[in-house]
């Protein structure tokens, strides 16, 4: 599997069959950026990086249940220790409308 951005990035836009201006279009960046990106000239940026992985079944994007993310966290971060990882997962999710 792919390790580099630059890797990741190329990968991606080499399934995906497209040109390099089509690939770049999709995705809302110029073809000279893609093509620095994809050759590891400059690190892309992080959202663009995670479509790319999308692309290339690295990460999955499915739908998780309130509950199941409920239950997660209260199996995953249930020690007195992760009382600090907590608060702010509890933060973050407060400052959503």
């Amino acid at each position: 599997m792919a390790s580099s951005p630059g890797e990741i990035v190329r990968k991606a836009w080499k399934q995906t069959g497209l040109r390099q201006s089509d690939f770049a279009s999709k995705h809302g960046i110029t073809q000279y950026n893609l093509s620095r990106y994809a050759a590891g000239k400059v690190k892309p940026p992080d959202e663009f990086l995670m479509q790319c992985m999308h692309i290339l079944g690295m990460i999955r994007q499915e739908e998780i249940s309130p509950q199941d993310l409920a239950d997660l966290i209260q199996k995953k971060l249930s020690r007195p220790e992760q009382a600090a990882v907590r608060r702010a997962v509890y933060d973050l999710l407060s400052n959503f409308p």
